[in-house]
């Protein structure tokens, strides 16, 4: 059956050279075999599945990185957006921050929305892995519309997680 958390960490190992060589060919490998694992919504799903979709949501946001800095595969940004919204879709709080970006610059083929930034922001700041990647997004793009009071909410959400840049 496979275990695509697993196959996404074992990805990350081989991409870090944790336990072996860094391989990127490799590991860019067994994040497309996570994908290709069954996908299951991982709204109110017991932890078990809950995992399982995490890994083919964090398999797609990764590759979605790999498209859009070309490690690994061919560089091509609508690839990019495609696993980015995917892995969103799939409750990857990375994916969703990285969409939010997108929107943000209207960038990848998006038309810029800062209301739809603003949304993905706040999804990723709040949903199970809290993404204080997000967080800092959100208080920068409050403190760029002068919403100074919201800004500082999130950059000390951001604090209060562990992210020492905020």
């Amino acid at each position: 059956l496979g275990c695509p958390e697993c196959m996404y960490n074992l990805a990350l190992c081989l991409e870090r050279g944790q336990g072996c060589a860094p391989d990127v060919k490799a590991a860019t490998g067994w994040l497309f075999r996570a994908i290709d694992c069954p996908v299951v919504s991982a709204e109110d799903l017991p932890i078990p599945l809950y995992c399982r979709a995490l890994g083919i949501a964090q398999a797609h946001n990764a590759i979605g990185s790999r498209y859009n800095d070309g490690i690994g595969c061919a560089k091509d940004e609508n690839l990019a957006l495609e696993h980015w919204k995917k892995g969103a879709t799939l409750g990857c709080s990375s994916a969703m921050n990285m969409l939010a970006i997108c929107y943000e610059n209207g960038s990848h083929g998006l038309l810029e929305s800062l209301p739809k930034a603003r949304d993905l922001f706040m999804q990723a700041a709040t949903n199970l892995q809290s993404s204080t990647e997000a967080m800092v997004n959100l208080a920068r793009l409050y403190g760029e519309l002068g919403l100074l009071k919201q800004s500082l909410l999130w950059l000390d959400a951001a604090v209060n997680w562990g992210d020492t840049s905020a």
